[in-house]
């Protein structure tokens, strides 16, 4: 049997099955009142644990409007292909000057309300430039209330309003005070548009943080892997530049024959506190070979497989010539 769940020490414990129902009143038509009669038939006390997890986002703020380190404003910009054509977010600007890292914050399937905009505020404090695009602007904006924010979403078209977040996002990554270091998080129905937003920006989105959500179609999963490989390849290659040891290791250019000693298997590669494992290979530059060091395994693999081909077809070059000129299909 599950145990009760608690809040914290001094709170009382919650019912599992009074999770259960909010969580289905938080993602279907049931309204405030259902939820409320439905938690006091589940369970002695069901009502005070239901109440318990209603959102309370007054006392939940951390930010204040006013707080010195920030400079929020609802804007207006335009979205081509979206629900209306036009869009209004809450935009924080840190006080501090210079273009800033920039990070989209999408709402839940509600629409832009205070919580929300607390965390654009919490990630102004801390030095990024944030905006929080409202999803129902096209319909009037957030209702004030969650409830009717459900509802109004509902109403709008999925895929205008997907396109709504993604001009949200290049606004944004555009914007004056921004370095162009995009990053995005959502909460349920925007932890989805993140996985979007990952799929459809490709490198243009630098981080994703979604907190649960729909994920993307499943045949764009390959095309993100590979980009995302693409970037963490590079990076880590910059990485191996910095330290070294490993830069005099793989410091071989234009490779004709193995006169580099042994290639180890694995090299570790320090940089500051940081300590990770690459793994080197020969790389096929076509009239010769250099060294590059990789990230995973797989990769280093397959490289260094087509590097040990061209190395032995340099070596043997005349014997190479010979069959394929007379060996067919060679």
């Amino acid at each position: 049997m599950k145990q009760p769940v608690s809040l914290g020490p001094n709170d009382p414990a919650i019912d599992p099955a009074i999770y259960a129902l909010y969580d289905e009143y938080c993602h279907s038509a049931m309204d405030r009142r259902e939820f409320l009669a439905k938690a006091s038939a589940l369970t002695v006390g069901g009502l005070a644990m239901a109440q318990a997890l209603l959102p309370r986002y007054a006392q939940a703020q951390t930010i204040s409007f006013t707080d010195e380190r920030i400079k929020p404003q609802y804007v207006q910009y335009p979205s081509p292909g979206g629900s209306s054509g036009q869009m209004r977010g809450y935009l924080v600007q840190p006080s501090q000057a210079g273009p800033r890292p920039a990070v989209l914050v999408v709402h839940e399937n509600r629409g832009l309300n205070t919580y929300i905009e607390d965390v654009a505020r919490r990630l102004g404090a801390a030095g990024f430039l944030a905006l929080a695009p409202d999803g129902l602007s096209p319909v009037g904006g957030y209702p004030g209330n969650d409830e009717e924010g459900t509802k109004l979403q509902a109403s709008l078209d999925p895929q205008k309003l997907l396109r709504d977040m993604f001009n949200s996002a290049v606004f944004l990554k555009n914007h004056a005070r921004s370095n162009g270091r995009l990053g995005a998080v959502g909460f349920c129905w925007g932890g989805g548009v993140v996985n979007y937003l990952a799929a459809e920006m490709g490198a243009d989105l630098r981080a994703g943080a979604p907190y649960y959500g729909a994920g993307v179609d499943a045949a764009k999963v390959p095309q993100i892997k590979a980009e995302l490989g693409k970037q963490a390849q590079a990076t880590f290659q910059q990485l191996a530049g910095r330290d070294q040891d490993v830069a005099s290791a793989l410091a071989h250019d234009e490779i004709t024959a193995w006169t580099f000693g042994t290639l180890p298997e694995l090299m570790e590669i320090k940089r500051k506190n940081i300590s990770v494992i690459g793994y080197p290979a020969l790389i096929d530059q076509g009239l010769h070979c250099t060294l590059d060091v990789f990230d995973e395994t797989h990769s280093a693999a397959l490289a260094h497989h087509k590097g040990l081909r061209r190395l032995f077809r340099i070596a043997l070059k005349d014997q190479v010539k010979f069959l394929e000129k007379n060996i067919h299909d060679m």
